[in-house]
């Protein structure tokens, strides 16, 4: 009876060691309890690498500045600064539809450009253009913020 028992523990025992070599020839297995054992900077799944989306506070153009001479006629773009960016990336889509894109390095763009608004003959209405901006840090960019339209301070007929 001894020698019986002695013949099963050691084929348990044999199974037991070479079940793993056959189940996991691929290496070491990953099991989903090691992360609860780990120190918490080690269980930590890795952070998403993109940079939230900045919120534009001021979207003008200017026509007269009576304070500031030289500033007439000028697009006036604020938004709010993003952690990490090392620059920005401004996408203005006109009303009729053309696209114009700068990049700077501050939450902020002063242009000198002609009036963004666009004159629709067969509504006989005056339509504005849209901007966003999203954040870039080196080759990572940021999600783009909402489209906001641009306001003009002039009466147009």
């Amino acid at each position: 009876m001894k020698k019986i028992f002695t013949v099963a523990l050691t084929l348990a025992l044999l199974a037991a060691l070479a079940l793993p070599a056959c189940a996991w020839s691929g290496g070491f297995p990953v099991w989903d309890w090691w992360r609860s054992w780990q120190p918490a900077s080690a269980a930590q799944e890795p952070e998403e690498d993109t940079m939230p989306a900045p919120e534009i506070t001021k979207a003008t153009y200017c026509h007269k500045n009576a304070a500031y001479s030289g500033f007439d006629n000028h697009l006036q773009l604020v938004w709010s600064e993003v952690d990490g960016a090392d620059s920005y990336e401004v996408e203005i889509t006109k009303a009729d539809g053309t696209v114009e894109t700068y990049t700077t390095i501050g939450p902020c763009l002063y242009e000198k450009a002609e009036c963004p608004k666009v004159y629709v003959e067969s509504t006989h209405t005056w339509t504005s253009a849209t901007v966003r901006v999203r954040a870039v840090a080196g080759d990572d960019a940021g999600a783009w913020s909402e489209a906001e339209k641009i306001s003009c301070n002039a009466i147009h007929g």
